[in-house]
């Protein structure tokens, strides 16, 4: 469903919004948030008693960087700070500033060269009160996009949020 129906119409917007080059970079993903099955055995400890957010549908390159595997907490990276925070989050990542968002050294390493991301809270179609995310909705590019035209496109694909939502 969101690579048939969702993806394309995320992408549509970009490519409407955005310079020529990073809407044809762009990739979506999707994070839930939720217990894994099993104990990593990564530089830091998530227990499957706690919860993390993991990529679970995407449409992009993410499988070939090994991001698919990374698990997030919430106070992780921007999709950290978007489930946490129930905020979207919108940021240019120039390198200068990537320390502020306390990701591990595999988190950084794999996802060194993004420029922008957008991160959109996803919230379960009965969370009326939108209290508790149950996932994210991840837009990247590796060119560095001006704030306010990504801001503009976050506003703008808000709604598929909700459609994702929805779906799950």
């Amino acid at each position: 469903m969101l690579n048939t129906f969702i993806f394309p119409k995320i992408e549509q917007k970009a490519k409407r919004a955005l310079p020529d080059g990073a809407a044809s970079e762009f990739r979506f993903n999707v994070m839930l948030y939720r217990y894994r099955d099993r104990i990593p055995n990564s530089e830091r400890k998530l227990y499957p008693f706690h919860k993390s957010l993991k990529i679970e549908f995407y449409d992009g390159d993410y499988e070939q960087t090994g991001e698919v595997g990374v698990k997030w907490r919430p106070d992780e990276g921007l999709c950290g700070k978007a489930l946490s925070s129930n905020k979207m989050f919108v940021q240019k990542l120039d390198f200068q500033h990537r320390e502020e968002w306390n990701m591990t050294r595999e988190q950084f390493g794999l996802t060194g060269d993004v420029g922008s991301v957008i991160s959109i809270p996803v919230y379960a179609d009965e969370d009326e009160e939108k209290e508790s995310a149950i996932g994210v909705l991840n837009l990247d590019t590796k060119q560095e996009i001006d704030e306010e035209k990504l801001q503009q496109l976050g506003e703008d694909i808000r709604i598929y949020a909700k459609y994702i939502g929805w779906l799950l």
